[in-house]
């Protein structure tokens, strides 16, 4: 059964009254100051609670994710780290560093200015359009961050990383945070800023090939939050 399908069934069961079905749910106080504090139409209500089901399955995505990727970020590394190795000369990975933080920072400039676009064209859904954009980043930056600081693993220019911990190598950030703008523009356009991002992440020397791919599952399933 699809979120919408089951949608529909809740909705259907709400909006019936004595056998009838009726085209808006009213909610209401029973008291004399207020009667009917607001309104809600079946399509706004089903698409509410497609919202919610979406979410939290993405969330319980993500998590499970985390689960069977946080045992693989233990070892240091493992044998797909090999595949990808950071540049050479310390001026090359210190270019890499800057450039992406430039290419995330993109990425979030054009999701944001899609919500924006969003909220300026359909005025009655901006409330639900913010709250979705404000689920996203509080689910990334909360899942990254979590794990960070649960696995602890070593980054590949440890003990030497700048102002970046080097102890919080698993998952990247970075390409998270690209990846969860996924949705906001075209896919030609944030598909390869985000899988830039992630490829610059090594590069620089900050994360493993592991760490980025961790972080690029991490963005995708946050991005289905919309």
């Amino acid at each position: 059964m699809t979120a919408k399908e089951l949608a529909d069934i809740v909705v259907t069961a709400l909006f019936s009254n004595g056998g009838q079905r009726a085209d808006r749910l009213v909610l209401t106080v029973d008291t004399p100051q207020v009667h009917d504090i607001g309104a809600m139409t079946r399509e706004g209500a089903s698409q509410a609670i497609v919202t919610i089901l979406r979410s939290t399955g993405v969330m319980v995505a993500t998590v499970l994710l985390c689960l069977v990727l946080a045992p693989a970020a233990l070892a240091q590394p493992v044998a797909l780290d090999r595949v990808a190795a950071p540049f050479p000369t310390a001026a090359e990975r210190r270019a890499a560093d800057v450039v992406s933080w430039g290419t995330v920072l993109t990425s979030l400039t054009i999701d944001g200015t899609h919500t924006w676009q969003s909220c300026r064209a359909e005025r009655d859904a901006c409330q639900r359009t913010l709250a979705l954009a404000g689920v996203r980043a509080l689910t990334t930056f909360g899942a990254t961050t979590a794990l960070k600081a649960l696995i602890r693993r070593r980054r590949p220019c440890a003990p030497s990383c700048g102002a970046d911990n080097p102890d919080y190598s698993f998952p990247s950030g970075h390409t998270a945070w690209a990846f969860a703008a996924m949705g906001g523009g075209r896919v030609s356009v944030m598909l390869p800023l985000a899988i830039g991002s992630g490829g610059l992440r090594v590069a620089a020397g900050k994360h493993y090939l592991t760490d980025v791919l961790a972080g690029a599952g991490i963005g995708l399933a946050v991005s289905r939050i919309r």
